[in-house]
């Protein structure tokens, strides 16, 4: 989240015109993972640390999961 400041007034904000240029697409694709890993790091920390998501949602391979956030970073 403390990227995002930067990313828009560097990237984000030419990004529609300069797509295809190697460093907006690298940039880009950095944004998209970073945000991935966040969301996915604050679910297992949700399901792992509180009792607020119904059973359902809730998943048992955890190494599986922590594999994936770990790719992600």
């Amino acid at each position: 989240m403390a990227m995002w400041p930067s990313c828009h007034l560097r990237v984000s904000s030419r990004l529609p015109g300069d797509f295809g240029k190697r460093h907006h697409d690298i940039a880009a694709a950095h944004g998209v993972s970073g945000a991935l890993a966040e969301v996915l790091g604050l679910y297992i920390l949700l399901v792992t640390g509180t009792d607020l998501l119904p059973q359902r949602w809730r998943f048992q391979r955890w190494k599986l999961r922590m594999r994936i956030e770990l790719i992600l970073l």
